[in-house]
Order: C-alpha cells, then structure tokens, then sequence
C-alpha cells in the first residue's frame, strides 16, 4: 500500500466529514442569503447594512468584508473569510494526527519498517492531504454554484477554490511544523492551533483598525483575503496565492529535515535537565498521588503555555481597543448599542464584548484538547494500565471534570484578573465583581463543552473530537446568525456561548447557567454510567 493511500484510508472518516461538512455549508449560506435579503436592491442593503454590524464583531475570526450588498460578496466573507480559522484549525489537527499521531499510535513505525524514508513519508502525507483539499474545496464552490441560481459565476468560483487550497496548504504545512516540536499530539496540535489563532487575530483586527493594518501584512493569511474574485470589484492575487505556495513547500521541507533529525515519540528539542538520573516516579511531589490532583501535575507544563497565550490575547486586545474605538466611530448603530449596554463607556463595551468571546473560544478549544487526551488514553492503553491501579471507572470520570474545571478556573480567573489591571492602567475600568463573575462563570461553560465530549467518549472514543468541534463551532454560529436571519428565539438558547452570556457588560440569565450546570452534571454522570457498559479501548 503507498503512502498516499495509507493515510487517505487511516483519516478517511474526518476527511469525508468535512468535505460533506462544507457542501452543507455552501448550500445552507446561499439559500438563507435568497430568503432573508430579498429582491430589491433596498432590501440586500438593509441586510449588508446588519451584516457589516455583525463583521465588526467578528473581526477577530474574519477580516472585514469589501462589499455585502451581493451574493457574492456575502459569501466571501460569510463562508471563504470564516474558514481560515475554523477550517485551518481542523486541518492543524489533522496535520499532527498524520505524523505526531500516528508515530503516537505506532502507525509511522510500520511505513519506516516496510523501508519508506522519514523524508517521503512526509512527502506522501502532505500528497494526500492535496488530493483532499482539491476535493473538498471544489466540492464547495460546486455546493455553492448549484445553490445560487447562477448568481455565482463558475468563472469566479474556480480561483477562490484555488486560493483556498493554497491557504489549506499553508495551514497544513504549519502543523508539519507543529507535529515536529510537540512532545505529544495534543502539544503539538496546541502550538500549531495557537500560531493559527494569532495569524488569523493579526489579519481580521488588522482589516478592522488602522493602527494594525500596517502589521496585517505580516500574516500569511492576508495574502489569501487579497483573493475577492466573487465580490464586486474583487480579484484574485495571484502572488498571495503564490506567496502561500512557497511558504507551504517550504515549511513541509522544514518539516521532513527536522523529522530526519529527531528520534521517534520525541521533540525536536527535548529538555535535558543537567545530568540527573532518569527516574520512573515522581519524587518530591507528594500530592501528585492525589488522584484529583495528579492529571493537573502531569499536564503542569501545557497548561501553563496555554495561560501564557491567553494572555498574550488579553494584551493584544487591550491594546488595540483605541484603535478599534475609532474605527467604530464610522459605525453608528453598533456605536450606539455599545454605548447603551456601558453607559457610554465605548472603549469598555468593545473589550468585554470581543475579548469575552476570544476567551470562550480559546477555552473550548481547550477542553477540545482534554477531550482528544482522554480518547487517547483510551485508545493509546492508559485507561487500562490507570484502572488496574485499582481506580473506578466513577473516578476516572470525575478526575476529568475535576481537572477540567480546575485548568478553567487557571485560564479563566489568570485572563480577566490581568485584563482587569491592564485595562485598568489604561483608562478603561471595569467593576471587579463583574469580572470576578465573568470567570466564575466560564467554568461551567468549558466544563458543559466537556461533558459532551466526556459522554460521546464513553460510548465511542474515536470520533469525540470531531463530534465536539462540529458541535462547538454550530454553538457558536447559532448566536451569531440567528438573530441575522431571524430564525426563532429559542434556538439562541442551543448555543452555549449564549447560555453564557457576557457577564463583563450585562447581567447573567441565571436560568440559562443553570442549563449550563444541567448539561455538567447529565454529561459527566451520563459518562459515567456509558463507561462501565463497555471494553476499553473499543
């Protein structure tokens, strides 16, 4: 079997789920794009006008639309200006399970035993991760093209599809790069999501503020929103596409020299502490063999790269929110929403809103990331050897939420206590109840994430990852296009980023943390109780 075939077979399941993922999404962003922008001319601009609130909102996740007042080019910033993030966070994923994963799981050992070398096992991952990507991305402008009522030119279609594989590319080669430096899937995915996150921060902020749209030139994912052929007055960049390309080979070449360079199972740079001795046990952490305390002293290391990042995110934001203020100053109405929910206090409006929502995501990235560890402690043998200890399947359970909720207390309480004194040197002042609040109650929001994951684990561990990615990513769009396409009220009450709500600047509906508290407790205890009907590992 080539390699090629080995890993389109060995991830055909997530590569089939996405691709069938984004035709879906083509045909549901153009048929609500005819039901809720009507015919005339005065209608689609009353619907760009709601858009172009919204985009400034967003401005974290997607650099700000050229035009909305067509389908084309709603659907350059709807669909083609939200898939670097959420589709490039999926593609790091499936970049490190490739390589560090499959090395992980013994997979890589097989290739390099039947006499493949490191350099064309690389080769042949990035060969088939191609093929999917065409696939996928023309299967979407496909969806696209046969939803819009000709409205979408083929013409158009093909070169955004072309930029997007480039983009893809790129991404893919990023988490090469990641697979190489992690000491494990989970902190390799962790340091390829992060670079992500802050390439794509720099791009949409950048769009969004003229102070940052200097800097914006710096990430490689301005180079792929140069490419607007479907919008009015778009065009694609052929040396964007191109600058990404080279970029692309260049950090898979990169990759495959370090993959030569290291040992299997290791880092590219391991620590080596001076000259002590190797032990098996821990020794001098007496409360590592706390069962509720021990899954935090292992993780010790990651955790605290993931509070660095949060706060680096905090500074970003805090920074720029002048600069952004400004830029809203041409935006009156979502001025004026901003100015009613604050008193006034423009500067504290934007960064509770925009920041709040970029630590929710972070955190449910995190407990995604808790999630893909237990699936592989399930997969990997762990779960077996932590069971012979003897240790119940109960508290295996309740080590996870335990040390889940414990990481979003670090992570919340550690962004918005520095937030709240770097805001404060500022000028921009928040109530300390408020943000006390704010991080009490983000726990149940990452522990609620976590409980699906938890409960879909028990049952099946193999496809938890995916399962909690679709529904984090369906959670947060709800509350975003609900109220733009005027779907019902309740639907809103489905996302968990709305059961949150945003306590730095509004009241919390209690009965909806309630839900959230609901959805911890029937996750975890429904977890517990799937576990002990079935074999480990199956």
């Amino acid at each position: 079997m080539s390699g090629v075939r080995f890993f389109l077979q060995t991830h055909r399941r997530m590569m089939i789920g996405v691709f069938v993922a984004l035709v879906a999404l083509g045909a549901a962003q153009t048929s609500g794009y005819t039901t809720v922008a009507g015919d005339t001319a005065a209608e689609r601009a009353a619907l760009a006008n709601e858009s172009r609130l919204l985009a400034r909102r967003l401005a974290y996740l997607a650099p700000i639309p050229i035009e909305l007042t067509t389908l084309g080019g709603y659907v350059s910033w709807r669909v083609f200006g939200a898939l670097p993030l959420l589709l490039g966070t999926g593609t790091v994923w499936l970049a490190v399970s490739m390589l560090r994963g499959g090395e992980d799981a013994n997979r890589i050992d097989m290739l390099l035993g039947a006499g493949i070398s490191r350099t064309i096992v690389v080769r042949e991952a990035v060969a088939a991760f191609t093929l999917s990507a065409v696939g996928a991305s023309f299967g979407l402008c496909l969806s696209l093209w046969a939803t819009s009522s000709g409205e979408l030119e083929p013409s158009a279609l093909a070169p955004q599809a072309v930029a997007l594989v480039a983009l893809l590319l790129f991404v893919f080669g990023l988490g090469t790069i990641s697979a190489q430096l992690g000491g494990s899937r989970r902190s390799a995915f962790a340091i390829g999501a992060a670079i992500l996150f802050v390439l794509n921060l720099l791009n949409g902020v950048g769009s969004a503020s003229d102070r940052l749209s200097g800097y914006r030139r710096l990430s490689p994912m301005s180079w792929y929103s140069a490419s607007n052929p479907l919008a009015r007055g778009g065009d694609f960049s052929v040396a964007g596409t191109g600058a990404l390309v080279v970029v692309a080979l260049s950090l898979v070449a990169l990759a495959a020299l370090a993959f030569e360079r290291r040992d299997l199972g290791e880092p590219l740079v391991a620590a080596h502490w001076g000259g002590r001795r190797r032990v098996v046990g821990p020794r001098g952490v007496g409360w590592y063999r706390i069962r509720l305390l021990g899954p935090l002293y292992e993780q010790r290391v990651g955790f605290g790269w993931w509070v660095i990042g949060v706060l680096v995110v905090v500074v970003f934001f805090v920074t720029v929110a002048p600069g952004m203020v400004a830029a809203l100053e041409q935006v009156p109405q979502l001025h004026d929403y901003l100015a009613t929910i604050t008193n006034g206090d423009i500067a504290r409006g934007l960064v509770g809103l925009v920041l709040i929502g970029a630590i929710q995501l972070l955190l449910a990235l995190f407990a995604i990331m808790a999630v893909a560890g237990w699936a592989h402690d399930d997969a990997s043998g762990r779960l077996e050897l932590e069971l012979s200890l003897p240790i119940s399947r109960a508290q295996v359970v309740v080590r996870r939420a335990a040390s889940l909720a414990v990481s979003a207390v670090g992570i919340g309480f550690a962004a918005l206590l520095f937030m709240f004194v770097l805001a404060g040197s500022r000028g921009i002042e928040f109530e300390l109840g408020r943000v006390l609040l704010a991080a009490v109650l983000l726990v149940p929001f990452t522990v609620a994430l976590g409980a699906v994951g938890a409960l879909w684990i028990s049952w099946r561990p193999q496809g938890a990852v995916p399962i909690l990615t679709a529904v984090t990513v369906v959670s947060y769009f709800v509350q975003e296009v609900t109220p733009l396409y005027g779907w019902p009220a309740w639907l809103l009450d489905l996302s968990f980023f709305h059961l949150y709500g945003n306590p730095l600047v509004a009241d919390p509906v209690w009965w909806r943390i309630g839900l959230l508290l609901a959805v911890c407790t029937a996750g975890f205890a429904g977890a517990g109780l799937l576990l002990r009907t079935r074999d480990v590992g199956r």
